[in-house]
């Protein structure tokens, strides 16, 4: 026997028993041996024999005696040494161990000298690499009783028929149905009942760990089996058998008919409503005596991929304009998948730069559905990500428990689309714009200037060909740490950019790595303090009129968003307080008209009061978990000689913006389009 070989070359190459003692004896240890040592012997070799040759695994039992001069120094070399050992295999010292257990653990006490001792029992199961199998005549006339643990009692037993051992009376069997089952183990502290459907959670020695199996929610490949007997909590109840096929005997069936297909629910329950999982038929209804018949089966993944591919050009070719580059389908009884996936770039389409690629994730709640002519198609989400992205999608939504269950049928469907006009191509003159998205399908500038905490490194971002705000390379700059905005660029064309060169009053657009948004959509955060930007431009100071249109979100008590701060404090837009009876809302700014989310507020100018501008503006607008739209028209900026966000010193806004823009022109007739063009894209409110 070589097991001795791998155990001492497991304790002589751990750090742990090595920093104790060096002194590890096989058997036994010489008379005088200085402590700590260790001692280890095979006590029991139990070989796993065959019918048809030699053991190819030896269940070996060690002991391994663990010496010192006190209780305390054999309890600490023990515990060491039973981690070196317990749950590990391998090949170690050319043996190859299947698995250690740790089994037992004894005191033992020695007075001259006085000397403690830890026996620790280990049960090694050893693979014997070098097995031969004798070969030489034929065995003739070999009949069922002459196998060493099968007799004659066998009655029925036919020629090829499969022999079932029945663990409960110790004996095989001959029933006509066969039955695979595998040691599991219950490791919660609730039971599970007989005829739960199980998944593998685990591995503990030679048994499976399990737990229900929840089929809205669970992998199916992890799938073990149906429980055969209940499974217990305690060490006694917790270890039995999941049964993988044949019949399942004395298992109520009354709630069934001869014949039911049964499927595991979410709670590993059997019930007859239908998914992919189909796992037993009921055999015989009865209460105690009832059985059924288990298979546990995975559809075939390929079996309608010809028909997939088939309804997949259908689809083409009923959507002329489009591409459909994944059909996926799925029934209780297989899979279709087929692909074609398009670029990512606009290769169909001129000017290139005036379109952009887009994909829609199609559904049905049939399986193989035609596009022709089943109804019930729907569309989950319409964008512009790429098709691996679009893909993972829909495995997200195969694996979900809204669109996953059977039957069902996805497509994603691929186009060229025009790129939609900005807010400036479609209302420009603005005198200045910021914003988080592009505004005008021309503009080739950046968004912002962002500087990062860590070392003050700055750099532009821009936007991505969709618009949208090149959040990728705005994570990676500031890779797990903050970002702040210097510039927030005028995509006017005027150059009227919003500036902050002081560090510490730059409001911030990246906290640990993560991008600020409002409601999904990135915007530049104002901490109610220091935080301000200058936008001393004349284009928005010195204006017998300025019309404004802002996204923000704010639930701050009061706060001032225009104002001119050499102005000696009397020159600001609206001023919203809480609670405050004062009427004085706005300083030498006019007597602008007032909406949010597109509804005019009634501002009586002398009557109402900053209190009642922040119910209309903070508490019924700005404070929604969307922000608000806010408009200001015909507001005169003509006594102010600078302008800026928030930069009024003792009430600044602490919220976040995302798109400001200002025009120096009568924009009355064009108020709804530019509010619907605002809220069409970030979703603002329900007109």
């Amino acid at each position: 026997m070589n097991v001795g070989k791998a155990i001492y070359y497991l304790l002589a190459n751990n750090a742990n028993v090595s920093a104790i003692t060096t002194r590890i004896y096989p058997e036994f240890a010489p008379p005088d041996a200085t402590t700590p040592f260790i001692a280890y012997t095979i006590s029991n070799v139990q070989p796993d024999d065959t019918h048809d040759g030699p053991a190819v695994i030896d269940e070996v039992r060690m002991d391994v005696i663990c010496v010192d001069d006190t209780y305390d120094g054999a309890a600490d070399l023990a515990s060491v040494v039973r981690v070196a050992l317990d749950r590990v295999y391998g090949t170690y010292n050319t043996v190859n161990v299947e698995s250690i257990q740790f089994t037992d653990a004894n005191i033992e006490v020695r007075d001259t000298p006085r000397q403690y001792g830890q026996d620790l029992t280990f049960i090694v199961r050893v693979k014997r690499d070098d097995v031969q199998i004798a070969t030489g005549s034929p065995i003739e006339a070999l009949n069922l009783w002459r196998l060493a643990d099968v007799d004659d009692d066998i009655v029925n037993a036919l020629d090829r028929q499969a022999l079932v051992y029945d663990e409960a009376t110790s004996q095989w069997i001959a029933d006509g149905v066969g039955q695979v089952v595998i040691p599991v183990r219950n490791p919660s502290r609730d039971p599970i009942a007989i005829g739960t459907v199980l998944k593998a959670t685990g591995a503990q020695g030679d048994r499976i760990l399990v737990a229900a199996f929840n089929a809205d929610l669970d992998d199916p490949r992890y799938l073990v089996g149906i429980a055969s007997e209940e499974l217990g909590t305690t060490d006694e109840t917790k270890d039995g058998h999941a049964q993988v096929y044949g019949e399942l005997r004395a298992f109520d069936t009354d709630a069934y008919e001869v014949g039911d297909l049964l499927y595991p629910d979410s709670t590993g329950a059997l019930v007859t409503t239908e998914n992919q999982y189909p796992i037993a038929i009921v055999t015989r209804k009865q209460q105690n005596t009832g059985r059924i018949f288990i298979r546990t089966w995975t559809p075939g993944r390929s079996r309608y991929d010809a028909d997939a591919e088939t309804l997949r050009q259908e689809m083409d070719t009923s959507l002329a304009s489009a591409d459909i580059e994944l059909y996926f389908s799925a029934q209780a009884d297989g899979y279709g998948l087929v692909e074609s996936p398009g670029s990512d770039s606009v290769v169909n389409s001129t000017p290139a730069e005036d379109y952009q690629v887009e994909r829609a994730i199609y559904y049905n709640n049939t399986g193989l559905a035609s596009y022709v002519s089943d109804s019930g198609w729907s569309t989950l989400t319409q964008n512009t990500e790429s098709y691996a992205a679009a893909k993972a999608r829909v495995e997200d939504y195969i694996r979900g428990g809204t669109y996953g269950k059977l039957p069902c049928t996805f497509a994603v469907v691929r186009t060229e689309e025009l790129k939609s006009p900005g807010l400036l191509d479609d209302y420009p003159g603005a005198a200045a714009a910021y914003s988080l998205r592009k505004l005008d399908k021309d503009y080739t500038g950046s968004a912002i200037r962002v500087r990062r905490a860590s070392d003050n490194s700055e750099q532009d971002i821009g936007f991505n060909t969709d618009g949208t705000l090149d959040t990728s390379t705005l994570t990676t700059f500031c890779s797990g740490t903050d970002g702040f905005v210097k510039t927030w660029y005028d995509q006017s064309g005027n150059s009227n950019d919003a500036t902050q060169t002081t560090t510490g009053d730059q409001p911030q657009i990246v906290s640990g790595g993560t991008v600020l948004g409002i409601d999904g959509n990135p915007a530049v955060q104002f901490d109610g303090s220091s935080d301000h930007m200058d936008m001393n431009h004349t284009d928005l100071y010195g204006q017998s009129r300025l019309d404004s249109f802002i996204h923000y979100q704010s639930s701050d008590d009061a706060f001032i968003l225009y104002h001119d701060d050499t102005g000696g404090g009397g020159l600001y837009s609206f001023i919203p307080l809480i609670g405050s009876t004062a009427t004085g809302l706005v300083g030498t700014y006019g007597s602008p008209d007032l909406y949010i989310n597109g509804a005019q507020v009634n501002v009586v100018y002398g009557t109402t009061t900053r209190g009642d501008l922040h119910t209309a503006i903070v508490t019924n607008g700005v404070s929604a978990t969307a922000g608000a739209l806010e408009t200001h028209l015909n507001s005169s900026t003509a006594s102010w000689s600078a302008f800026g966000i928030s930069p009024y010193n003792n009430i600044r806004l602490n919220g976040k913006i995302c798109e400001m823009v200002f025009y120096n022109t009568d924009q009355s007739s064009n108020r709804t389009g530019i509010e619907s063009n605002i809220n069409t894209y970030y979703s603002i409110y329900t007109p």
